[in-house]
């Protein structure tokens, strides 16, 4: 169950259940005691495993796009720098928020 709960936590259904729970409409914040009331749905175990699964495939792909990029790059790089003898810098890294819908 842990890790179902990692995965939910900064899922958009929980964020919207907090701010719905917020106190101010301005500033935004959540007591600890509503967060104890916070509804959490919780399927059965089967369908947890399920989701978690799921989500560490999701993730694993992913990492290995990720690597894929990489080396894409590099191999672009080192075939224009054999073409035309320069190098091409390489563009920032974004930083990448990740956001769970639905859950």
């Amino acid at each position: 169950m842990n890790d179902f709960i990692e995965i939910l936590v900064p899922s958009k259904y929980i964020k919207d259940e907090l701010l719905k729970v917020s106190e101010r409409a301005h500033i935004p914040s959540t007591s600890v005691e509503l967060i104890y009331d916070l509804k959490i749905p919780l399927p059965n175990i089967k369908i947890q495993k399920e989701i978690i699964a799921d989500f560490k495939a999701i993730q694993q792909t992913l990492s290995d796009l990720k690597k894929m990029k990489i080396k894409a790059n590099q191999k672009i790089q080192k075939i224009i720098n054999e073409v035309w003898g320069m190098e091409l810098k390489e563009p920032k890294e974004e930083k990448e928020e990740v956001v769970y819908e639905g859950a």
